[in-house]
């Protein structure tokens, strides 16, 4: 049986301040084992890794070239001091659908020999093209059940908040269920709350085929969801923040290391 799994479950979105407003809609993300991609691809006719397919993996999605993945994020962690074993690396990600999909956040999980988690970075990625990466190195990853961090927000995300703030990170590591909870502190106060929280099902055809070509616009799905909050936003009266920094890069791939 593959190590790779499905987590379907829930997406919420909890607006707080200046305005409440909740998104919520279903989703199912998959449990990516790095090492066993190509076994994947393999024994399910219906993926493909860095090909077509009607369930593919992309490793330019996540900013890699199509050569070996696993030494090209280990790399990429260390380059900006997280301190992870890279013994095993699992990614919770969406796969493209019938060659579309978008990842409001893809998490790669870093595991050591001993089979604890010893790194965490969150890829975030906006609706311009652009992704920032949030690293954290943890120790003493199993001593409770939910990790908890916090890292400054320094990224434009949403034409409603400005890119400055902090999120306070709680994860409960992927098992029976995985859950992933971010609050948002922006301008001193509590601004926003969102989740994951899903339950495993094993990697096989029959669930890619219940779980995504049966629904096989859920990316687009996503993204239209996206703009249509944005829109009742604005017309709730919201003002549109402008970003910061004004040059957008299409390309753009932002890094930031873990909190000392």
């Amino acid at each position: 049986m593959p190590l790779s799994s499905l987590y379907k479950g829930v997406v919420v979105h909890r607006r707080l301040t200046p305005t409440a407003h909740l998104l919520r809609y279903r989703s199912t993300y998959c449990l990516f084992d790095v090492d066993e991609l190509q076994k994947l691809e393999k024994e399910i006719f219906i993926f493909s890794l860095n090909r077509w397919n009607m369930i593919s993996f992309l490793a330019k999605d996540l900013g890699f070239s199509t050569d070996d993945l696993k030494p090209q994020i280990i790399d990429m962690a260390r380059s900006i001091g997280a301190r992870v074993s890279g013994d095993k690396i699992k990614l919770l990600h969406m796969p493209r659908i019938m060659g579309f999909g978008f990842n409001p956040l893809t998490t790669y999980l870093f595991y050591n020999k001993e089979g604890e988690c010893d790194g965490i970075i969150y890829e975030v990625n906006n609706t311009f093209g652009e992704k920032h990466r949030y690293a954290v190195s943890l120790e003493d990853a199993n001593t409770q059940p939910a990790l908890k961090h916090s890292k400054n927000k320094n990224f434009y995300v949403s034409p409603f908040f400005p890119e400055t703030g902090r999120y306070d990170f709680s994860v409960v590591l992927p098992d029976e269920k995985v859950a992933i909870s971010i609050k948002l502190e922006s301008e001193g106060k509590h601004a926003l709350n969102a989740s994951f929280v899903g339950v495993r099902l094993p990697f096989s055809s029959p669930n890619l085929v219940k779980h995504y070509l049966t629904n096989p616009v859920s990316g687009l799905k996503i993204i239209s969801a996206i703009h249509w909050e944005a829109l009742k936003l604005w017309l709730k009266g919201l003002p549109i923040i402008k970003r910061q920094n004004k040059e957008t890069n299409p390309q753009k791939v932002s890094l930031e290391g873990p909190t000392k």
